[in-house]
């Protein structure tokens, strides 16, 4: 039985093949709405997230795994809240492609190079809110890399620029918030 689902979000055109997103179960108590925390306090930094709540799901990853592809996205998750209700969720990059870690900042170059013709890097400077470029690869090469924080950054993004969605041009997968107005650096 493939169940009901209502759709919190709609996505896109069609997608290659989806991969599982572990890194997501840990806003389970977002998703199932069982707390008052946000996606950013979760420590999750998709920028998008396609979220539909199913019931009387028997194989809810093959169900999950069919949403993604749906929407045209390349990652998914899925599981069951306290009351039973089961979630689904799906994203336009196939893992946590770029992880603030204390002063760091990891990008999984080998996750966006299937996926992502070129990719750039940008931060919203503190001081002036003016984004600034901090890396654009025309070809996603190599495993990881690593870029040093500065404290005069409030946000960083990764975008995109689909191998598979060329016509449609780059979307936005990921966006960080290092400190919010009145947060000391």
């Amino acid at each position: 039985m493939r169940g009901w689902m209502l759709s919190l979000m709609i996505g896109a055109s069609g997608a290659q093949a989806a991969s599982f997103r572990p890194d997501l179960i840990k806003a389970a108590p977002v998703f199932c709405g069982e707390t008052t925390s946000s996606l950013i306090e979760a420590r999750v930094s998709d920028a998008q997230i396609e979220l539909a709540m199913v019931k009387d799901v028997s194989d809810l990853a093959s169900f999950a795994e069919g949403f993604a592809k749906d929407n045209g996205h390349h990652g998914f998750a899925f599981g069951s809240c306290a009351d039973h209700r089961q979630w689904i969720v799906s994203t336009p990059a196939p893992a946590a492609v770029m992880v603030q870690r204390e002063k760091d900042l990891v990008i999984a170059i080998d996750k966006l190079r299937s996926v992502c013709a070129t990719y750039d890097v940008d931060g919203l400077k503190a001081e002036t809110n003016q984004p600034v470029a901090l890396i654009h690869a025309d070809k996603p090469t190599g495993g990881t890399r690593i870029l040093t924080l500065k404290d005069d950054f409030t946000t960083l993004s990764l975008t995109c620029h689909p191998l598979d969605k060329s016509q449609d041009g780059p979307e936005l997968w990921t966006l960080i918030a290092l400190r919010t107005e009145g947060t000391p650096k």
